[in-house]
């Protein structure tokens, strides 16, 4: 293994530039090498992120008080996220102290608003992603990986690979390849899933230690660039749309608003402009 390899992904990974984290295969980590920089940076640096939110109040008080939600990884709905049900023995990071709070890259397609939006009665936000990072300096900002084969994942099939070419290689020490597994290992635990839910195009803000329980990330409102209603909302939800509307009028008034509401003709969703 070459060693400008390796400096060049455990560099990475400590930083918000996170270049090479986007396969635990290392022959795949030398192809991505010779991709496009303008293409490595947008996949792994979005420009703009989406945040879904459902109708529930704790959610208009995150807009309120500008902040977002580090979840535990045992409230996900995959249960093999952040693996979970698996041997502290193989994954040192302890997931009791993580906060992960989950976006996406993709604001229009219709599972993401049955699933997250409580079948468009939710919202979702668009983010500046490097407005938000520029706020939250020491969180990890994380591209999901989705792996095909679920035993592999379960198995630490592609963490044993990178075991076995650091005990090959002679370019570092015992203490560096230490750091490079450990590095690793938090990686390999927050950021990869399963194939079946690489619709969601998902990215991450990880805390890998929370203090004093708290779970808030931060944002500035200037990094919210849009926000999109779901058509139900205001119909079956009229108080939580008042006070959504409310709170938009008072602290976001840069926003751009949107109604979502699906095609039945042409099979897409529609963003319909409404003002302030």
């Amino acid at each position: 293994m070459e060693k400008d390899k390796i400096k060049l992904l455990t560099t990475k990974l400590y930083t918000e530039k996170y270049e090479l984290v986007t396969s635990f295969d290392f022959k795949d980590i030398s192809h991505i090498r010779h991709k496009k920089n303008r293409d490595i940076k947008e996949e792994l640096n979005p420009k703009y992120i989406y945040k879904y939110f459902n109708n529930e109040k704790h959610n208009l008080e995150s807009l309120a008080k500008n902040y977002f939600y580090l979840s535990h990884p045992k409230d996900f709905n995959d249960p093999f996220d952040c693996l979970n049900n698996l041997p502290y023995s193989k994954l040192s990071s302890d997931v009791n102290s993580m906060g992960v709070c989950c976006f996406s890259q993709i604001r229009n397609i219709s599972p993401m608003w049955g699933n997250y939006a409580n079948n468009y009665k939710g919202f979702c936000l668009k983010i500046d992603t490097e407005k938000l990072k520029n706020k939250n300096r020491n969180i990890f900002f994380s591209k999901v990986i989705y792996e095909k084969n679920i035993q592999n994942l379960i198995n630490f099939e592609s963490l044993n690979k990178i075991k076995d070419e650091l005990k090959k290689s002679n370019d570092f020490s015992d203490k560096d390849k230490r750091h490079i597994l450990e590095v690793v290992k938090f990686f390999y635990r927050t950021s990869i899933k399963y194939k079946n839910w690489s619709y969601e195009k998902e990215y991450r803000f990880i805390s890998p230690s929370i203090i004093n329980n708290e779970r808030n990330l931060k944002f500035n409102i200037n990094c919210i660039e849009e926000i999109y209603i779901g058509y139900k909302m205001k119909l079956e939800k009229p108080e939580f749309y008042r006070k959504l509307t409310n709170i938009l009028k008072g602290k976001y008034k840069h926003v751009k608003i949107f109604i979502v509401k699906p095609d039945t003709v042409d099979l897409k969703l529609n963003f319909l402009p409404i003002k302030q």
